[in-house]
């Protein structure tokens, strides 16, 4: 096959799906291929066959299971913003994919598409014309990082809008192999801590769809930034769930993948239940501040892809108490409504 040139597969079903991937030469899975077309027209992907999910039934699916429901990886973005079950039950969800990119990217671009996003910097997505100047990169096989150039490692950044909000209703991903195997893990767990990349998946294996578990008496909220409130990507976003028992809250966009603060989801719970009224002089903006400080003290932030690392900070501070106030009843609400913290 020449240079320019690859396959194109569309199987429609799982088994095909498998012998697709069993083929030789470097296999991409595609879906609506708003970021692999891209790529592959600029040089830097060289994919031997294009392996499209679109036609396999279990991928385009947003479907009920007893109280769960999973979200195949080829259903469009616009699909999930639209749809009545995710925005009856999972409304934060909802508010990702809907302001996620443009109305043309959401129209054609897949959940899994979203949720294994490659991670990004200034240096790494451009042209192989243009890499030439920058021919270090460690994410393109080089032992340089252009970003943080004292640094080690690679500092590119995650980029998906989704993977918080599912993250949030603590999702899991069902992963099918090469040999036809399907394993399912918590979400979380999908993403690797290295900007090399950006999942921790083998080459030829694929996300088939995120199950997000009943969401009865879960309260969430998704917030993102960006310079424009479309097309950008966003520098950060904060998504924030309470349950009777548990809480999540995820910070994405500011490091290789989406984290969990897993030192702020106590306080958050405790604030959101009213638990942790300590006397009248703790007052829950008093605790606000605080679960803040600890999400940006929990952050070790070198990179200023999308924006220098101070401001970062000050917009996580921000999101963050939206994102609680909004957690807390109708208070709350009003509050972000007339434009408060």
């Amino acid at each position: 096959m020449g240079d320019g040139e690859w396959g194109y597969e569309r199987p429609a079903s799982l088994t095909g799906l498998s012998a697709s991937l069993s083929g030789s030469g470097e296999v991409l899975v595609i879906g609506g291929g708003t970021d692999i077309v891209p790529a592959v027209k600029r040089g830097t992907v060289h994919p031997a066959t294009l392996v499209s999910t679109l036609r396999v039934p279990e991928f385009g699916e947003i479907r009920e299971e007893d109280e769960s429901v999973g979200v195949g990886s080829a259903v469009s973005l616009d699909t999930l913003a639209r749809s009545h079950l995710a925005r009856e039950r999972y409304p934060a969800l909802v508010q990702a994919a809907s302001t996620l990119a443009s109305r043309q990217i959401r129209n054609r671009g897949t959940v899994g598409g979203n949720l294994c996003l490659e991670t990004r910097c200034d240096y790494y997505n451009k042209s192989a014309f243009w890499r030439k100047e920058y021919p270090g990169c460690r994410k393109a096989g080089g032992d340089s990082c252009y970003v943080v150039p004292r640094g080690t490692g690679c500092h590119a950044l995650h980029s998906g809008d989704l993977a918080p909000a599912f993250m949030a209703y603590r999702a899991q991903a069902e992963v099918l192999s090469t040999g036809g195997e399907k394993t399912l893990f918590p979400l979380e767990d999908l993403y690797s801590d290295s900007g090399l990349h950006s999942t921790v998946l083998e080459p030829r294996e694929v996300l088939v769809r995120a199950l997000l578990p009943p969401s009865d008496h879960t309260r969430a909220v998704f917030l993102r930034w960006a310079p424009r409130e479309t097309i950008d990507f966003p520098s950060v976003t904060v998504a924030a769930a309470v349950g009777p028992e548990w809480s999540r809250l995820i910070v994405g966009h500011v490091l290789p993948r989406p984290v969990r603060v897993v030192a702020a989801e106590g306080p958050v719970r405790r604030l959101v239940s009213g638990e942790d009224a300590r006397g009248e002089d703790d007052s829950a903006e008093v605790r606000v501040e605080e679960i803040a400080q600890t999400v940006v003290d929990s952050l070790d932030m070198k990179s200023a892809h999308r924006g220098a690392v101070w401001h970062k900070k000050n917009v996580i501070r921000t999101l963050v108490r939206r994102a609680l106030y909004a957690l807390r009843a109708d208070e709350g609400e009003r509050r972000i409504k007339e434009g408060g913290a």
